[in-house]
C-alpha cells in the first residue's frame, strides 16, 4: 500500500519542509466542496494527499470546463498565494479525501525564508499549464470515450486507488459532455472489462484495457514528472505501484522504462537533442547502451570502459561526477572517437552518473546536441533528477 504523503512537501529540502510542515493543519476536503471561486481572494492553500481537486475555467454559457486536475502531486492555490493575484480557475474537489492546509500569510513567510520552495511551486505551475494545453486539445480532438478513459487513470494516479467515488454530472461537467453521454461511454467501457461502473462509483478492473482505451494524450508519463519535479520522493515500492498502474499489472521492462525518461529529457531539452541510458556490467568496469541512441551507435560504443583515463559516460560513472563537454572538438580526449561523434551528429555531449545512495555505480545518462553548448543550473537539475529517477527504475531490474 502506498504512503500517504504529498509529494511536493516531500520534494521540499528538509528544512524548507520543516519550516512549512509548521504552518500546516490537516483538513478533510469534501466531494463537490468548492475551495475557492475565480476572480476570488485566495486565503488558504491547500496540498492534497488523497484528495482529487479540479482547477476549472467559468464559460460564458454559465458552465464551466476543467482545465486540469491534480493532488498528492501538487498544491491548489499556491500561484495566487505567491503572486497575490485572483485565480482564474475555479478550484472545486471532485474525490474527498485528506490534505494539508496553508494560510496564505504563513506560507509567504515560508517562501520568503526558503527560495527553494518558490522553485518547486514554479516547476509545478509550469508542469499544470502543459497539462491545461494539452487538456485543451484532447476535449476539441478526441472522442468522449478516449477522453474520459485518461480523466479516469489521472484521477486514479492522484487518489492513489482505483475505487473512484464520482459523480456522472460532475463528469459530464468536467468534460464539457451531456450527463446521458458520459453514462452511454462509462457502459461502454464497462462492456470493455476495464471499469466497473454503478451509481455514483467507478471502479478501474483492468487499468492496461482501460489505457489502451484511452486517447494518446494519455501515456505513462507520471515517471517523468517524478524526474522532473520530485526527484526524491518516492522509494522502490511506491514506483513499483505507479508503474504498474500506468503500463498494466506488470512491471514494463527496462526499455520501455528508461525510455519515458528519454522523451522526458529531450522535451524539456532547448535545441535539436539526443538522450541515453547506459548500464554498467556487474563487475562495474564496462558500460552496455540500453535505450536512446541508433543500433549502430549503440554497437560501436558497447562495451565502453569505466575508467578515469576514459571520457564522456566512461569518466563519469568513474570519477562519480557528471561530465560536461561543450564542444568535443575542442576536446582532445575525444580526437579518437570524432568521427563517431559527426556520424551520430553531435557537438556537445553530457554525461551524468546513475549511482545508488551507496555510491554504487548502476550506469550513466547522456545528452548529446547538435550544437555546442555549456549546461545551465536548470539543465544540470533535471538531468540529475532523471539519473536519480533512473536509479529508481535499474534497481528494480
Amino acid at each position: 500500500m502506498e504512503p500517504k504523503i504529498n509529494l511536493l512537501l516531500d520534494a521540499l529540502p528538509e528544512l524548507a519542509r520543516r519550516a512549512l510542515a509548521s504552518r500546516l493543519a490537516p483538513a478533510e476536503l469534501r466531494q463537490h466542496q468548492l475551495l475557492f471561486e475565480a476572480g476570488e481572494v485566495v486565503t488558504k492553500l491547500y496540498f492534497p494527499i488523497d484528495a482529487v481537486v479540479s482547477l476549472a475555467m467559468p464559460l460564458a454559457c454559465g458552465g464551466k470546463m476543467e482545465a486540469v486536475i491534480t493532488g498528492r502531486d501538487g498544491v491548489v492555490g499556491a500561484a495566487a498565494a505567491l503572486n497575490g493575484r485572483v485565480p482564474s480557475k475555479r478550484a472545486i474537489v471532485q474525490i474527498g479525501g485528506q490534505s494539508l492546509a496553508c494560510d496564505v500569510e504563513d506560507f509567504r513567510a515560508v517562501v520568503h525564508e526558503h527560495t527553494a520552495v518558490r522553485s518547486l511551486i514554479d516547476s509545478h505551475q509550469q508542469a499544470l499549464f502543459a497539462q491545461a494545453r494539452q487538456a485543451a486539445a484532447c476535449n476539441v480532438t478526441h472522442h468522449l470515450e478516449s477522453r474520459l478513459a485518461r480523466w479516469l487513470l489521472r484521477a486514479a494516479a492522484l487518489h492513489g486507488s482505483d475505487d473512484l467515488e464520482l459523480a456522472e454530472d460532475r463528469i459530464a461537467e468536467m468534460l464539457g459532455a451531456l450527463c446521458t453521454s458520459v453514462t452511454i461511454v462509462s457502459r461502454t467501457l464497462q462492456q470493455a472489462g476495464a471499469i466497473k461502473y454503478t451509481r455514483g462509483r467507478i471502479k478501474i478492473t483492468d487499468a492496461l484495457a482501460l489505457r489502451d482505451l484511452a486517447c494518446k494524450c494519455y501515456a505513462p508519463v507520471e515517471p517523468c514528472y517524478d524526474a522532473i519535479l520530485y526527484p526524491k520522493v518516492i522509494d522502490l515500492r511506491t514506483r513499483d505501484a505507479k508503474l504498474g498502474r500506468l503500463f498494466g499489472r506488470s512491471t514494463p521492462s527496462l526499455v520501455s522504462s528508461l525510455d519515458v525518461l528519454v522523451r522526458a529529457a529531450i522535451e524539456h531539452s532547448e535545441g535539436e537533442a539526443r538522450a541515453a541510458f547506459y548500464i554498467a556490467d556487474d563487475m562495474g568496469t564496462k558500460l552496455h547502451h540500453v535505450v536512446g541512441m541508433p543500433q549502430s551507435y549503440a554497437r560501436r560504443v558497447d562495451g565502453f570502459a569505466i575508467s578515469p583515463e576514459s571520457l564522456a559516460c566512461g569518466l563519469a560513472a568513474a570519477t562519480h561526477l557528471p561530465v560536461i563537454t561543450p564542444d568535443v572538438v575542442q576536446e582532445p580526449r575525444w580526437k579518437p572517437w570524432l568521427s563517431l561523434a559527426r556520424e551520430a551528429g553531435y557537438r556537445a555531449c553530457w554525461s551524468f552518473p546513475i549511482e545508488t545512495p551507496a555510491r554504487k555505480i548502476l550506469g550513466t545518462f547522456a545528452m548529446y546536441y547538435e550544437e555546442p553548448r555549456e549546461a545551465t543550473p536548470s539543465d544540470l537539475d533535471l538531468a540529475i533528477a532523471l539519473s536519480r529517477a533512473a536509479a529508481d527504475i535499474i534497481s528494480r531490474h
